[in-house]
């Protein structure tokens, strides 16, 4: 009895009367297709997609290619943000005809806005291969085109103005594609046409306009738009471009008084609205926005535009709030994530952004920015594996995504992964990217395989090419390690050079150079690492070395501060905390010297000869002459300096 009234009702549109009846009656064990159908089909119309998903994917393998279940499910998978399921679902399913085409051309672009670029390709493709598409479907094709960054777009959307002269759409997407690819004269072509054929549509005045602005003719500009808006007052594209010139030629009185013209003429428009904000940064402004919101209560665009407006008052809190009000699927667009990532950035009490991220991700996978923002998270937090598995999963859903490829290839280098760096250095050159880069790429991993001289040519391309820090100091590091420091000296002390000029530090440049005048010039190298403290106090390198220097000119109380310094930084790195106990020593304050000298043998297990070395030199300074020879006679001295300073110490006891 169930089934039958869950069927009558469904035939009546009464979706909702229908799903409860069809789900009691599956309660109740009763197990029928049709009813599955009946459960699944009320619940999509109802916009329940998790139940229509679970009712019609079940009856997947025994519903026909043509039957609209298909596309039913199709629909729900999407909203449900279950991308990869929907291949499975509209396999066999015929493209050519024209009703499925476009139907499939739709989800295309709904794929498009979620992100999920290849599987919008996917079902783009199928949509092309109906038979005798119509000049709107092909229009609709080129656009998509053109979304997705293919060139070939414009050709398709003069193959559609060819079918149909009198598509002004896909005229007018080819015109603006025109000038956007630079082919200002098939766009001077068009506008010239549609002032001839088309005298009382401002259409053709305002695509004038936009051509003179491409060619920086502002004044022909103007006067076109002044033109479109005595054949159409008040529409809102001249308005909008005339509120930017005017803000261009400095005159915010008049691009003031535009923006109201826009507000009185347009007042639900979202860009009119975000343009009268710009002019009206204040309570005022505030009020028009919110009240907008209030009467799009559900449109998430107004939300996102609120929230703007309050975080460009510094209201961070309020515009979270705004935010926090909306329920998110994978259809959230990526600019709600970036202002709820940015507000809570800005309070103390923020929300985790850690948990945003995660949050953003998971809600859609298809969004490539929260994959860079946690693997460039996890990478600042020294954790590579964790950054590199989040870029791995990433390519499931962004094969062909260069920039994914080359953040990959960055965290690989960063982390001295030269194998994986190389294997995926094969698939990174396939793209067309430019020589230099590739040649930097490789010259970094050439790097990694201390292939030195191989790797100069290659870090001297990229450098050439770019010549900044970054690249100077990879660059000076091969030269140096190719026995050419002379020459990786003169390179950083070039831009070392031009950076005091500017006022400005470079840390990783500034301790390379630093590093290298070690052995020649200590007072240079006392000067730059000096100049790096200034800039990052905490640099436990740089202070660790002044002690040392300061300690060979026998200035013993800088020496002590430095190595100070430098141990309450890193208490548990051996070499630091030798360093202390041999300023100690130097400055006659034995006892505070051995203990520190036990401490950095205990943390190197004495294994460490120099450290051994200088322990006991330090228990021979407290008259512990018994403990330095046991701690003597189990060194096994390498360099020539370690021996001449093991047989000093012996003689001395």
């Amino acid at each position: 009895m169930l089934y039958i009234k869950a069927m009558v009702r469904f035939e009546k549109k009464d979706y909702e009367s229908a799903s409860s009846l069809a789900n009691q009656s599956l309660s109740a064990g009763f197990k029928n297709f049709r009813l599955k159908l009946v459960a699944g089909a009320s619940a999509f119309y109802l916009q329940n997609y998790e139940q229509s998903n679970h009712h019609l994917k079940e009856l997947l393998p025994y519903i026909a290619p043509e039957h609209p279940a298909r596309r039913m499910l199709a629909i729900s998978q999407l909203q449900l943000g279950l991308i990869d399921d929907i291949s499975e679902t509209l396999t066999d399913y015929d493209s050519t005809s024209k009703e499925n085409a476009q139907f499939l051309s739709t989800l295309s672009y709904e794929l498009l806005e979620v992100g999920a670029f290849e599987k919008a390709k996917e079902m783009a493709n199928y949509a092309a291969a109906s038979n005798g598409m119509t000049a709107e479907q092909t229009a609709r094709a080129g656009v998509l085109k053109l979304l997705m960054n293919d060139p070939s777009g414009i050709d398709t959307l003069e193959l559609a103005v060819q079918q149909n002269p009198e598509l002004i759409s896909a005229e007018l997407a080819l015109a603006f594609a025109s000038i956007k690819s630079g082919d200002l004269v098939r766009a001077t072509a068009i506008s010239d046409k549609w002032l001839k054929e088309y005298p009382n549509n401002p259409g053709g005045y305002n695509l004038k306009a936009t051509i003179f602005f491409k060619e920086n003719k502002l004044a022909e500009g103007k006067a076109a738009l002044e033109k479109s808006l005595e054949i159409e007052p008040n529409n809102v594209y001249a308005l909008t471009q005339l509120v930017k010139l005017a803000n261009h030629e400095k005159d915010k009185d008049l691009a003031v008084s535009l923006t109201e013209q826009a507000l009185k003429a347009h007042p639900e428009t979202i860009e009119v609205l975000g343009l009268y904000f710009e002019f009206h940064k204040d309570k005022d402004g505030l009020d028009v926005i919110t009240q907008a919101q209030q009467n799009h209560a559900k449109d998430i665009k107004y939300g996102i535009l609120l929230a703007q407006s309050l975080m460009q008052l510094e209201q961070f809190k309020q515009a979270s709030s705004v935010l926090d009000g909306y329920d998110v699927n994978v259809k959230t667009p990526k600019r709600y994530w970036q202002l709820l990532l940015s507000a809570n950035a800005q309070q103390a009490d923020g929300k985790d952004l850690l948990l945003l991220l995660e949050q953003w991700h998971k809600t859609n996978a298809y969004h490539i920015e929260p994959v860079f923002l946690l693997a460039n998270y996890w990478a600042n937090k020294k954790a590579p594996d964790k950054a590199l598995n989040i870029l791995n999963d990433a390519f499931k859903n962004h094969p062909k995504n260069v920039m994914l490829h080359l953040v990959k290839m960055q965290l690989l280098l960063n982390n001295n992964d030269s194998k994986n760096a190389k294997l995926l250095f094969t698939a990174v050159e396939k793209f067309d990217l430019n020589k230099d880069l590739l040649a930097g790429i490789e010259g970094r991993i050439l790097l990694l395989d201390k292939e030195y001289a191989a790797a100069i040519p290659k870090l001297k391309q990229q450098y050439q090419s770019q010549p900044n820090n970054i690249n100077a100091s990879y660059l000076a590091f091969a030269l140096e390690a190719n026995s050419q420091k002379g020459e990786a000296i003169k390179l950083l002390e070039l831009h070392a050079d031009k950076d005091r000029v500017d006022n400005k530090i470079n840390p990783k440049m500034t301790l390379s150079l630093a590093n290298m005048y070690l052995a020649d010039d200590k007072n240079k190298a006392i000067a730059e690492y000096e100049r790096l403290i200034k800039a990052v106090p905490n640099n436990v390198v740089a202070l660790n070395n002044l002690s040392w220097l300061y300690m060979d000119q026998g200035k013993t109380t800088q020496a002590v501060a430095y190595a100070k310094q430098a141990y309450e930084l890193a208490p548990k790195v051996p070499n630091v905390v030798d360093t202390y106990g041999q300023a100690l020593l130097k400055s006659n304050k034995k006892g505070a010297a051995v203990q520190k000298a036990k401490e950095a043998y205990d943390l190197s297990e004495g294994k460490d000869i120099d450290i051994v070395l200088n322990f006991a030199e330090a228990l021979l300074a407290n008259n512990m002459n018994k403990e330095a020879q046991e701690i003597l006679n189990e060194v096994t001295a390498v360099t020539k300096e370690q021996k001449d300073k093991k047989q000093r110490l012996l003689k001395s006891m």
